[in-house]
């Protein structure tokens, strides 16, 4: 059981006070790095050396060792940042996360992560919901370039390098296009991630599952709930890990 689980568990069967510094942990798993144990004890209404009876009551000798433990956690096992409790009330969130194994996502997260130019290529129904995920990662330092499907061959085909990576959405009735898929590998970019609704993408690095899309308003919700749930936690992974890119190796 790793420290999360454990978290999770406590949220159950611990004391008052243990269910409420739990939540607290597992609703902020986002600035683990930040967390401080005086943070905590404030947000919680508890005090200090209860944060720190906490800590050693799951095995550490203090806080410290308790925190360093979690992050190290969040940076082996990213899928532990994708909302569990809340998926089992969502139906939606429930099968786009059961449609995608955690490999799969560690996958796509760390393309994310790893990459600095990022284009996005999608329908037009989605440029509202991409224009809000694409601010959040120019925040951060990434160049995202959007894409209509439209015009993403002639684009693609003169500007795409080894150092970007390609993000495929499916709209919501068309998958995406299995000759751009082969004009982009023919083109070198370092990675590719396809979203898609049911076949997957063989020269894909990682193909992710979304839930079957129609015209109704209610499945284009479902679909862009699952795709801002999935930019929104690969976002918390590269927060998690911007300390470690801009650490300076020892020579």
């Amino acid at each position: 059981m790793n420290i999360i689980e454990q978290l999770q568990l406590l949220v159950k069967t611990g004391s008052h006070a243990e269910q409420t510094i739990s939540r607290y942990i597992l609703a902020t798993l986002s600035g683990a790095e930040k967390l401080t144990s005086t943070a905590i004890s404030k947000k919680t209404q508890t005090s200090q050396p209860s944060i720190v009876r906490f800590a050693q009551s799951l095995g550490y000798t203090g806080f410290t060792s308790f925190k360093y433990d979690l992050i190290k956690c969040l940076r082996s096992e990213p899928e532990a940042l994708l909302p569990a409790q809340a998926t089992k009330n969502n139906v939606i969130l429930s099968e786009f996360i059961n449609n995608n194994n955690p490999a799969a996502l560690n996958t796509f997260f760390e393309i994310i992560n790893s990459s600095r130019n990022l284009y996005f290529c999608h329908p037009r129904e989605l440029s509202s919901l991409l224009s809000n995920i694409i601010q959040d990662y120019t925040d951060i330092g990434k160049v995202c370039i959007p894409v209509e499907y439209q015009n993403a061959h002639s684009l693609l085909t003169n500007t795409l390098t080894d150092c970007d990576s390609v993000i495929l959405l499916p709209g919501l009735k068309d998958e995406p296009d299995n000759q751009l898929i082969t004009l982009i590998r023919e083109h070198e970019a370092a990675s590719l991630a396809v979203a898609c609704h049911q076949s997957g993408a063989a020269l894909a690095d990682v193909t992710l599952y979304t839930p079957q899309s129609s015209v109704s308003p209610l499945s284009f919700a479902a679909l862009k709930m699952s795709l801002h749930t999935l930019f929104f936690h690969a976002l918390q992974y590269c927060y998690l890990n911007m300390n470690n890119e801009k650490t300076p190796h020892k020579q």
